[in-house]
């Protein structure tokens, strides 16, 4: 008989027990670290389904599934045959899953048991009563081990499963989750649009969504998956791969429905959306900023907030009727040539001395610029151009 031969498994149960073992240990051991951090009890507050379903739970049932994946994941050596993954790699996973819901069986039975609460803050009645669904140390018990022991084995399931069922199932997944913990931009996105209607269809009252919008929103979501797999891909290969005049005129497409969409869309967007957004695009212009300088330019700038603190604050003072010494109230367009213009003024000033400075010398410099910076800026000492710590309030927005 061959070596190959010795190491293939002759049946399912045919297990690397101490493999098992240990990451069913590994997934008990994050289950409960999990729970002693307090985490999950916390998040209980907040409603995936309604009734059914909390974002605390979803916590804790994320962890079998991906540790069960990880479980069952073949290790292919190079020179030896790999095996057909089936029955074997999910008996893995319900296995592993079933140790951890021990794990946690436990640590209900502890919880029931002693008070460490003085060590361990989370150590409470609120957790036994989250873990144990409120019904006794027995259903709790049973239940987790069941739970995690099934959970496992989906994990397991998404290397047997053809990879379009496990892409749709995914999507349709994190889609559910993210309409649920969005819900508050979703909602605001609806009102932009005149779609409260929609936002009224998909969550309860008290937060979450209803079971009802949770099946017919699952199914149009795996419709859409289904109809689009592969096209995003596909599009985004054919960009890639274009060369040239036709490049360029793809970008300069791309960049226009950008530019359209970005100012078209604050229009129908509601209060917390806009917001989310102008803080993305901020970021975004500073990361650009500072890829010109570290990336391009190759110098560790470690200082580039300080300009972004200059350019905010000269905006400030220019526009905004609460500047406490200089107060010209400019339109955004006009203060906009200034602030650039007293930018490069303040760059050509800082850079000057440290224009020989290289790596490390250069970091440091820069590194205590900024601090100068932020330290100036909320110091008394400016407090009468600046507002110290309480800054400079009422600047208005940009009126196109």
């Amino acid at each position: 008989m061959s070596t190959l031969a010795l190491t293939m498994p002759s049946s399912a149960i045919d297990q690397d027990w101490r493999r098992v073992l240990r990451w069913g240990l590994i997934c008990g051991g994050v289950l409960v670290a999990l729970c002693l951090v307090g985490m999950p009890v916390e998040l209980d507050r907040r409603e995936i389904i309604e009734r059914y379903l909390s974002l605390g739970y979803v916590s804790i049932l994320l962890i079998p599934i991906v540790i069960g994946r990880i479980a069952a994941t073949q290790v292919v050596l190079e020179g030896f045959e790999s095996r057909k993954q089936g029955l074997f790699d999910l008996v893995t996973g319900l296995l592993v899953g079933i140790f951890g819901g021990t794990c946690l069986t436990l640590l209900i039975v502890a919880l029931d048991s002693w008070n460490l609460r003085d060590p361990l803050v989370n150590w409470s009645p609120k957790l036994f009563r989250f873990l144990t669904y409120e019904n006794g140390i027995g259903f709790g018990a049973m239940a987790w081990i069941v739970t995690c022991g099934l959970l496992g084995m989906v994990g397991a399931a998404s290397h047997v499963v053809p990879a379009m069922v496990r892409r749709v199932s995914t999507t349709v997944v994190l889609s559910l989750l993210g309409l649920s913990v969005l819900e508050g931009a979703v909602d605001d996105l609806s009102e932009g649009f005149g779609l409260d209607w929609l936002t009224d269809l998909l969550y309860a009252k008290k937060g979450g969504l209803t079971l009802t919008s949770t099946f017919v929103a699952g199914a149009v979501i795996a419709v859409v998956a289904v109809l689009t797999s592969g096209r995003v891909k596909a599009l985004t290969t054919s960009y890639r791969e274009k060369e040239g005049a036709e490049r360029q005129k793809a970008s300069m497409i791309l960049f226009v429905v950008v530019a359209v969409l970005c100012i078209v869309l604050p229009m129908f967007l509601g209060k917390i959306m806009n917001e989310l957004l102008a803080n993305v695009g901020l970021f975004l212009l500073l990361a650009l900023g500072l890829n010109i300088v570290v990336g391009l330019a190759g110098l560790l700038d470690l200082g580039y907030v300080a300009f972004f603190a200059v350019g905010g604050y000269t905006t400030a003072v220019l526009t905004s009727p609460n500047s406490p010494f200089f107060s010209p109230e400019l339109h955004f367009g006009f203060a906009l040539v200034f602030v650039v213009i007293f930018a490069i003024i303040i760059g050509l000033v800082i850079g000057a001395p440290v224009i020989r400075m290289r790596g490390d010398y250069l970091a440091i410099v820069t590194l205590g610029f900024g601090e100068i910076i932020r330290l100036l800026f909320m110091s008394d000492w400016l407090g009468p151009y600046f507002g110290g710590a309480q800054g400079i309030t009422n600047i208005p927005g940009v009126d196109l």
